[in-house]
């Protein structure tokens, strides 16, 4: 376990160290736009829109407004995959996606490199307690017996004692069997064994039963990379960084998806975020 990460960590230092070189070298990125002979005055803002079942939000208008005075600098519509891009001058920006009378905005800087964002519209029924109440009930619905089981399935893995951990594991499912919490301490568990199979059938039953547990949506996605299943991947991480925007490990394994499907810009923006 020790050597395979140490393995990834080497591997993302690589990686980094080449977009670096890629900057000290003066490349032309053909996706940046063009600026004048004394250098590149403006960057790219592109990203994805989704509506809050994460689903491509087709024809959602993009806007972004300059932070220091509140002007719109430019502007356009999500395509049918969601995708948009837009040329700024380097500066600090908000972006708006909006989709009817859903909206919502993040805040870049596009000063020394091209932007990527990922946004997601909010769940209309979210004023009135949607998620938050459903994620509630699903943890409601896990007896006492069980997070015990649990709880002793954590104690033991942080004394890397695994198979008191699997065991426990067991017990926890075997009195309540959507359990997600369980469900993907053993697909990790799977995981790190290379099962990739066993991995991934656990970790997609967890997203079932706790749709808002974002966990088990970043260890499928690890578990979609290891089998090469590039886009299966990048859709599951972000559900999972939608949920939990702080969480680096969504922004790494998306890295490593646009990495195989031969990607290098954006895996390259999405390690420099998991390292910010």
């Amino acid at each position: 376990m020790a050597s395979r990460a140490l393995l990834i960590t080497v591997f993302a230092v690589l990686i980094l160290s080449c977009a670096f070189a890629q900057d000290f070298g003066n490349t032309n990125l053909a996706t940046g736009p063009i600026g004048g002979a004394g250098g590149r005055t403006n960057n790219s803002i592109s990203g994805l829109v989704r509506t809050s079942d994460g689903r491509p939000a087709k024809d959602a208008r993009i806007e972004v407004h300059d932070r220091r005075n509140g002007q719109v600098v430019a502007y356009t519509y999500a395509n049918v995959s969601g995708s948009f891009e837009v040329n700024v001058p380097r500066g600090i920006y908000e972006v708006v996606a909006q989709l009817g009378l859903q909206e919502t905005r993040e805040t870049v800087a596009s000063d020394a490199a091209d932007v990527m964002v990922s946004l997601r519209l909010p769940d209309p029924a979210a004023a009135r307690g949607g998620d938050r109440f459903s994620v509630s009930v699903a943890q409601m619905k896990v007896p006492e017996k069980a997070r015990a089981a649990f709880k002793k399935a954590e104690a033991a893995m942080e004394k890397q004692q695994t198979a008191e951990a699997e065991k426990q594991i067991a017990r926890a499912l075997e009195i309540h069997a959507d359990y997600a919490e369980a469900l993907t301490l053993r697909g990790i568990l799977r995981l790190d064994a290379n099962h990739l199979e066993d991995a991934r059938a656990d970790l997609q039953r967890a997203s079932q039963c706790d749709g808002n547990y974002s966990m088990a949506y970043l260890a499928l996605g690890a578990t979609y990379n290891a089998l090469g299943q590039y886009d299966e991947a990048l859709r599951v991480l972000d559900r999972g960084v939608g949920l939990t925007p702080t969480a680096w490990q969504g922004y790494f394994e998306m890295g490593k998806a646009f990495l195989g499907k031969t990607n290098y810009e954006a895996s390259i923006r999405q390690l420099n975020r998991a390292r910010t």
